[in-house]
């Protein structure tokens, strides 16, 4: 996209549609989607290099810019997750159901195939809500609380409080994106599709599946890649700064 750079970003999302959904949850205003890329960012207030590293990550599936994720701060990352969050909240869990409403309401008056699917989505939906939660409530609080317990003055008490009270080996044991469940929820719909013919609709459900699958891989792995390991060395420099701050005192 380097050599695409005074080009107006509609005109890039027209080119590649995935650009849109990553446009979105940094909230850049349609406004300034009449200026190329980077000054659509600059008036939006968001690092136009970070979206541009994101973008790099769902342009090629084969492709995770890791190097260039590693030199932002654990911050910015963090932020970018939390939106994400958001964009599957409002966005993708609700488009996902009313797709799935619409199957039903269409062919489902005496499916129970349809209705068990449906069931399995709710299901679905709940554990990722309850993911979703954990990393908010739990998981990305600890990591600042870690970040200014490492890059400020903290009482050896205060520091030992934060690394007392959460574990990241604990959340890694129990990290699951929960991949296998849309995969089976594939299964289910191509089934369908198979026994009752009715491939338009279904391959529109099927597509917008994959669309999150794929959205939802990227995510995995900014936080197992990126996130996870650098909040590591950040909570084991902060049991290092607990026992120096001991000795000190």
């Amino acid at each position: 996209m380097s050599s695409n750079s005074g080009i107006p970003l509609i005109e890039l999302i027209r080119a590649d549609v995935r650009l849109a959904s990553v446009i979105d949850r940094f909230g850049i205003k349609f406004e300034h989607y009449n200026l190329p890329l980077a000054k659509a960012c600059i008036q939006s207030n968001v690092d136009a290099r970070f979206v541009m590293a994101i973008y790099k990550a769902f342009e090629c599936e084969n492709y995770f810019p890791k190097e260039d994720l590693q030199s932002f701060p654990l911050r910015t990352i963090i932020e970018y997750l939390i939106k994400t969050h958001v964009y599957y909240i409002n966005q993708k869990l609700p488009k996902l159901e009313k797709l799935l409403d619409a199957l039903i309401a269409n062919y489902g008056n005496s499916e129970l195939m349809l209705f068990k699917l449906k069931d399995f989505f709710t299901e679905y939906k709940k554990n990722l809500m309850a993911h979703i939660q954990t990393e908010e409530v739990n998981l990305f609080p600890y990591i600042l609380k870690l970040i200014n317990g490492v890059d400020h003055v903290t009482l050896p008490h205060s520091l030992y409080l934060i690394l007392e009270k959460y574990s990241l080996d604990k959340f890694i044991k129990d990290h699951d994106h929960a991949d296998n469940e849309l995969e089976e929820l594939g299964r289910r719909l191509r089934n369908f599709s198979a026994i009752k013919t009715h491939p338009a609709q279904v391959s529109l459900i099927l597509e917008e599946l994959r669309q999150f699958e794929s959205d939802l891989a990227m995510h995995g792995r900014l936080e197992d890649e990126i996130l996870l390991p650098r909040a590591k060395e950040l909570e084991e420099a902060a049991k290092a700064k607990l026992q120096l701050l001991c000795v000190n005192n």
